[in-house]
């Protein structure tokens, strides 16, 4: 929690990209320091994290957000279609896209990489040494909520009610995907979509919740089950594999 506290401290004006950026990669930076402390402490296999095989965590985060993406935005222009919700551009259309392009970055170093490198990697892998494998996804989720109330993140209306079953799909995410790779892509894509069209002034959007809630959550949820609980049958996972930077 002091991590993020402190990261977010330097951001005074939340508007500029370089102060946000380096808030990022305060908050990564130190995530990851602890994260390795806490191993060394432990003596535990880095492993544990999710992280054993680079080459698939880095297929994971790509293939996270590309089945987000494709699971979402079609939803999403269905809901437009039947007129159940609505999405007007005001303004510029450059500036909407320079919009999204530094928050890719924001992010991916402020939210999606250290929040699941301590809770779907850390907490949930070591949690899983001790508790069967759904219960330590229930664990890290507990974790997860303490920690977003303790800074400040659950203020906003509806945030109790999406960010329970938020950690849950993240858990269950990194659980079926033998690693935390397809957590990472989905937060990433979530949230960078998410704060694109509600949380900068580039666009109005009516019934903004119906849109959260089944294109943005439900349908990819549902979709990354089917997916993640095939591939994991077919996966045999090594839980004490070293670790590889292929």
């Amino acid at each position: 929690m002091g991590i993020w506290k402190a990261g977010l401290s330097l951001v005074p004006d939340a508007t500029s990209p370089a102060q946000r950026l380096l808030a990022g990669c305060v908050i990564s930076t130190l995530a990851l320091v602890l994260v390795v402390l806490a191993l060394r402490r432990d003596r535990l296999d880095p492993s544990v994290l999710g992280l054993a095989r680079m080459r698939d965590v880095l297929c994971g985060v790509l293939g996270g957000a590309a089945l987000w993406l494709l699971t979402a935005v079609p939803m999403t222009a269905l809901l437009l279609w039947l007129g159940v919700a609505e999405v007007r551009m005001v303004g510029d259309g450059f500036a909407a896209l320079a919009t999204l392009a530094i928050l890719i970055p924001v992010v991916l170093l402020i939210e999606a990489i250290p929040e699941e490198l301590v809770f779907r990697g850390y907490v949930q892998g070591s949690a899983a040494r001790w508790l069967s494998p759904w219960l330590a996804v229930v664990a890290q989720a507990a974790f997860f909520l303490l920690f977003a109330w303790a800074i400040g993140a659950t203020a906003a209306p509806g945030q109790w009610s999406f960010l329970p079953g938020f950690a849950l799909i993240l858990g269950g995410l990194r659980l079926m995907g033998g690693n935390l790779g397809w957590p990472i892509g989905f937060h990433a894509a979530l949230m960078v979509a998410t704060q694109w069209l509600l949380a900068h002034g580039h666009f109005v959007v009516h019934n903004a919740m119906t849109i959260q809630v089944l294109a943005f959550v439900a349908l990819p949820s549902a979709v990354y089950g089917m997916v993640l609980s095939t591939h994991a049958s077919k996966v045999k996972r090594e839980p004490g594999e070293a670790v590889s930077l292929e």
